[in-house]
């Protein structure tokens, strides 16, 4: 299979804590080893959105993302 043809999964989850630890990422744990035993090749992307200020990468590319990175506030 080519990179192209690659089945794609997208994963996102919204907190609302301003901080990801090591306790929350057990969701994006548990689809990674679901997806490994399921389809083999599946490349997968994940957020996690915050009320944090920073976004940065955890382990094995886990992107944190501050949700006022993602568009305009609705009071703006």
């Amino acid at each position: 299979m080519t990179a192209e043809n690659q089945p794609r999964v997208r994963a996102l989850e919204i907190k609302q804590n301003p901080a990801v630890n090591h306790g929350n990422v057990h969701h994006w744990r548990w689809l990674q080893r679901a997806l490994a035993d399921a389809v083999v090749d599946a490349v997968v992307d994940a957020v996690i959105v915050t009320t944090g200020r920073q976004a940065y990468r955890r382990e094995a590319g886990l992107a944190v993302v501050p949700e006022a990175l993602l568009g305009p506030s609705r009071n703006a």
